[in-house]
């Protein structure tokens, strides 16, 4: 398809709302079948966005894990242990190379491995590089975009009408809520203690962290299977609290066991996501004056 847009560009708008619609039902089904098989108290929403700084996002989950078909997992095994530093990442430097320095595109590491790869037809994302000359040209745009009016979320783009990578630009052959274009935010996979891995989103968080931004919104794909423990451990905690006591009173009564693994995790009870499962049940965190 990528192929088709570069070779009819004005037929554009139609393969993307091909791919739109693919992408939608594709991230629906995975989602609710990926949900399914999750058990206990803290349940996991998948169309749920978070905000978080893009300095809380420091390595890259790899390739372990789809966007998309791998949303609402849970996932034990040791591939948190087997990151990438984001910093590191060939990608992030030619960004910075490019943008803070001032190199050109064609000069940097990322634009000569992706011409390469268009040449060998091994890149997917654009098949002649004029494409992938447009591509970046439209990276440009993205930064400008975000410098100039913020970091706006997907719904904002749909909204607005000026999304520069043409994600959003274009609805579905079919109608579809709003929250399902979601999907492209950011998306990050969460480890055994709480830290955050980039999984989609590495054009976007590098603008973010170049552009020193305080707070961008993201999605989380795979938790890991120890992380979703203690999730399910406070929710189960906070379940019985509200059995006998108010919300306004719940919350209070957070075992030291508990309490210890939460001490360990970034932003403790802070972290968005175990924030949620009290705020989910209107209910203050340990030392919140209430909701």
């Amino acid at each position: 398809m990528r192929y088709l847009m570069d070779r009819f560009p004005r037929s554009e708008p139609l393969f993307r709302r091909l791919w739109n619609t693919y992408d939608h039902v594709n991230y629906s089904v995975s989602s609710w079948k990926n949900n399914s098989s999750n058990t206990g108290s803290a349940t996991i929403d998948p169309y749920r966005t978070f905000y978080i700084p893009p300095e809380k996002i420091t390595y890259h989950s790899g390739k372990e894990f789809d966007f998309i078909s791998d949303t609402s997992r849970v996932v034990d095994g040791d591939w948190d242990k087997e990151s990438i530093l984001f910093s590191s990442m060939l990608i992030h430097n030619s960004f910075k190379s490019h943008y803070e320095d001032g190199l050109d595109w064609e000069e940097t590491d990322y634009y000569k491995k992706k011409l390469r790869a268009v040449q060998e037809g091994q890149y997917a994302r654009s098949r002649t590089p004029t494409g992938l000359k447009r591509r970046f040209q439209r990276l440009d745009e993205l930064y400008s975009t975000i410098e100039q009016y913020g970091y706006q979320t997907q719904e904002q783009l749909l909204s607005n009408q000026n999304d520069p990578m043409g994600i959003t630009s274009t609805r579905s052959l079919t109608t579809f809520p709003t929250d399902s274009i979601l999907r492209h935010e950011i998306t990050v996979d969460i480890g055994r203690t709480g830290s955050f891995y980039l999984n989609e989103g590495r054009h976007r968080l590098s603008i973010a962290k170049i552009l020193d931004l305080d707070l961008i919104p993201v999605r989380i794909a795979v938790r890991h299977a120890e992380w979703q423990d203690l999730r399910n451990q406070i929710a189960a905690s906070l379940e019985d609290e509200l059995r006998t006591k108010s919300p306004a009173k719940a919350g209070g009564v957070i075992g030291d066991p508990l309490k210890e693994k939460i001490s360990n995790v970034p932003d403790g009870f802070s972290h968005p996501d175990i924030a949620i499962l009290f705020h989910r049940r209107n209910i203050s965190l340990p030392g919140e004056t209430g909701l």
